[in-house]
């Protein structure tokens, strides 16, 4: 459970009875929910290497609505309803104790960033499904942890190229330096020439 996350009435029963009494799934998550009360639609589809080129680079700001961003995202999941997916966010997440050990835990090479997508890969690796259940809610304040350190976005280059190599190799590592050198290239150009927005910067 995220330190900027709240569990409401109900849902750490329901996660736990989903968990108790389903075989074949090595976790679950609730739906989060903002302050207001809306939707937050986190769950994502795990990263592929050429989805490195799309999310975080000038490419996503170019072409927001493109087959891989799209599913990356899920954008074709309302998140009101329960359904198997590949990675929620570990703002809160519900697994047995038994996979956990088996797991070791989360990977503590990816500090800030990733350490989730790792975690549900692995459970994926070993035949395991994860669930969101819409039925159950936690709010959630995004960024709040995130926001507390000033080079996040330098970490999550460097956790994402982590992750990329870890499970796609020569070429994921590859895939996510292009993507990276890219942002980093763009940011300066655009601070070279005193741009007063940034097209892509702020989407992290």
């Amino acid at each position: 459970l995220g330190s900027d996350a709240l569990l409401l009435e109900g849902a750490l029963s329901n996660l736990l009875a989903f968990m108790e009494g389903s075989s074949g799934y090595g976790a679950c998550a609730p739906r989060l929910v903002a302050a207001g009360g809306e939707t937050q639609r986190a769950c994502a589809s795990f990263p592929l290497p050429r989805t490195a080129l799309w999310f975080g680079t000038p490419m996503q700001a170019w072409f927001p609505s493109s087959p891989e961003l799209n599913r990356y995202f899920m954008r074709s999941f309302a998140h009101d309803v329960d359904e198997d997916v590949e990675q929620p966010p570990a703002t809160c997440l519900v697994l047995g104790r038994k996979q956990w050990d088996l797991l070791g835990g989360m990977d503590e090479e990816l500090w800030l960033f990733f350490n989730d997508v790792d975690l549900c890969r692995r459970l994926a690796d070993r035949g395991l499904k994860v669930r969101f259940l819409a039925g159950s809610t936690v709010q959630h304040v995004g960024g709040a942890s995130t926001s507390r350190y000033s080079l996040f976005v330098e970490r999550w280059h460097v956790d994402r190229l982590s992750y990329f190599r870890k499970h796609h190799g020569m070429l994921g590592a590859l895939m996510a330096r292009l993507g990276t050198s890219w942002a980093m290239g763009a940011w300066a150009l655009r601070r070279l020439f005193f741009l007063e927005r940034d097209p892509f910067w702020g989407r992290f």
